[in-house]
């Protein structure tokens, strides 16, 4: 009888090991697993090796799960975490602020991920290449969006603001060829070098009365941008701002006044007929407008 207890002691022992290094354990010994997608069964499987709360790596049913949801007691990542993953969706189970570094960055199959209510921030290139994704709503706490964030999405045609997002990096929306349209916050006050660089389906956009400043290239190669309304908050504008667009108009506010900007920075050498500018009579838009706007053609408001 102590045979066949032990025996039986010693299987449950091994079932208990088994499940928790499934797929090998990239953090060593000592490392768990924890959280998990559903599987179609609707049973909860383990997708991540884990150590000390950071999870270092998918477990071999992690890297084929088309759903991870990340644990509630997730305190990081290892940034090449998800290498191996192919999931469509990310979703989290605590709300609490968590930096997620580059742990997302080209994973080409993810088309939505729900961020945590409370996430304060995001790293440069946080989604970059993630070129299936397909929407993204911002949660309140993020007030800037990084250098790269949203690079190379190819598939992205929302994006929601919850919050008073301040600045937009450089290449921010560089290649986000999905993107029609996008409401800026009234918050936002810069927008960066070639930060909607070759956002082909852009078709309009509307510069929040917010916006100090427009750097060079800002939309580049949209071309599919056909108008562009400028904010009367605007003093500093970069070279070549609608390069490569579709822009026929521009709208002018009667109370804008630059204190920066370049000979060409509506200039659009690709446009074969001149952009009709829309000003107001008396405007300081008015009295600079050759030095401003060069040959486009001015009319008024």
């Amino acid at each position: 009888m102590k045979k066949i207890i032990s025996a039986i002691l010693a299987c449950i022992m091994l079932a208990g090991f088994c499940s928790c290094s499934k797929g090998g354990s990239k953090a060593g010994s000592g490392s768990g697993s924890g959280g998990g997608a559903k599987a179609d069964t609707g049973k909860s499987k383990e997708c991540f090796e884990i150590e000390d709360n950071v999870i270092c790596g998918l477990t071999d049913y992690g890297k084929t799960a088309d759903e991870l949801v990340i644990p509630e007691n997730c305190e990081g990542f290892v940034s090449t975490a998800f290498d191996d993953a192919v999931c469509t969706k990310v979703s989290f189970e605590s709300d609490r602020d968590i930096d997620i570094q580059l742990v997302f960055t080209g994973i080409e199959t993810l088309k939505s991920i729900e961020l945590p209510a409370n996430i304060s921030s995001l790293d440069p290139m946080a989604f970059q290449n993630c070129s299936a994704l397909e929407s993204i709503t911002l949660p309140a706490g993020i007030t800037k969006l990084p250098i790269g964030c949203f690079n190379g999405c190819g598939s992205l045609e929302s994006v929601t603001f919850e919050g008073n997002v301040t600045s937009i990096a450089q290449s921010c929306f560089r290649d986000c060829t999905s993107l029609k349209s996008i409401t800026l916050p009234a918050s936002v006050e810069e927008i960066g070098f070639e930060a909607f660089y070759n956002c082909t389906s852009l078709e309009s956009i509307e510069l929040p009365e917010s916006l100090k400043t427009l750097d060079g290239s800002a939309f580049i190669y949209c071309s599919s941008l056909s108008s562009v309304t400028l904010s009367s908050s605007l003093k500093e504008v970069g070279m070549n701002c609608i390069r490569g667009t579709s822009v026929t108009d521009i709208y002018v506010p009667s109370d804008l006044e630059f204190t920066k900007w370049d000979n060409i920075s509506f200039f659009n050498m690709d446009y074969p007929d001149p952009i009709t500018v829309h000003v107001a009579e008396g405007s300081w838009a008015d009295a600079n407008f050759e030095e401003v706007f060069g040959d486009s053609v001015k009319t008024y408001n």
